[in-house]
């Protein structure tokens, strides 16, 4: 979403409702549950048409590029998909899903959340979905390893390669060296190499998944048009031999 998309939402007055409810709320004296419904009652008033937009927003945004908008992931692709990400610790929701053909291509684009605890920090990742013609045990390539809870359930192993510099700019973690080695080539590795650093990249199952964290973000967050490019690039990089080597996506 461009930043013009980002203006006042609600007027001043309107926002002051909530404010003066908690104000309320702590001098007056009555129970905590009658404390609770004081602040809740108004914020949900202004937050509602606060959430409204920001639908109406991506929903407009999905049009723009050619997919349907849920809301809701309706392929479920967190429980189907065995992606490193998917498997991390601690929860994490999906929202504003999308779906659809891009570029002659099917796609899914999914806004995941997430709280760590141990940082006691919120993110929030753009995540691009495609299908490949490779069907394989799950592989991660970013620039940090993947969770310690996705590491030890997937049964992934750090992967190095020859080249000093690429194992310095990217971390390679696999269930199967041999499926590392057949989709990190050398033609792989110096796209990488040049590639936008913002992007982190999974495969699993007979599905490429790109990742960008928002504080990665460049320009900005709101934009979805570079998580597709990614996809697609990195997509485009991967080794003919990889459909031969490990069969077609079933999906």
């Amino acid at each position: 979403m461009a930043n013009s998309g980002r203006g006042r939402l609600v007027s001043t007055p309107l926002l002051l409702v909530p404010i003066g409810a908690i104000v309320l709320a702590a001098i007056l004296p009555v129970p905590p549950l009658v404390k609770l419904l004081i602040v809740g009652i108004p914020t949900a008033i202004v937050a509602l048409p606060l959430y409204r937009h920001f639908q109406d927003q991506w929903k407009a945004k999905a049009s723009a590029l050619g997919l349907t908008y849920d809301g809701a992931d309706p392929f479920d692709s967190r429980k189907r998909i065995p992606m490193p990400l998917f498997h991390r610790g601690g929860g994490g929701s999906t929202s504003n899903a999308m779906h659809g053909s891009w570029r002659g291509a099917e796609v899914r684009l999914l806004s995941l959340h997430w709280h760590t605890a141990k940082t006691n920090q919120d993110e929030h990742w753009w995540l691009g979905l495609t299908p490949i013609a490779a069907t394989t045990s799950p592989l991660h390539i970013g620039k940090a390893p993947p969770d310690e809870g996705s590491i030890d359930e997937l049964g992934l192993h750090r992967v190095e390669f020859e080249l000093g510099a690429f194992n310095e700019a990217y971390l390679v973690y696999a269930a199967d060296r041999y499926v590392a080695t057949a989709i990190v080539d050398q033609r792989m590795m110096d796209w990488l190499m040049r590639s936008d650093p913002q992007w982190d990249y999974e495969i699993a199952d007979g599905w490429l998944m790109v990742m960008r964290e928002d504080l990665r973000a460049n320009p900005n967050n709101y934009e979805l048009e570079p998580v597709l490019e990614a996809l697609l690039a990195f997509r485009d990089h991967i080794p003919d031999v990889a459909a031969s080597l490990f069969g077609h996506s079933s999906d």
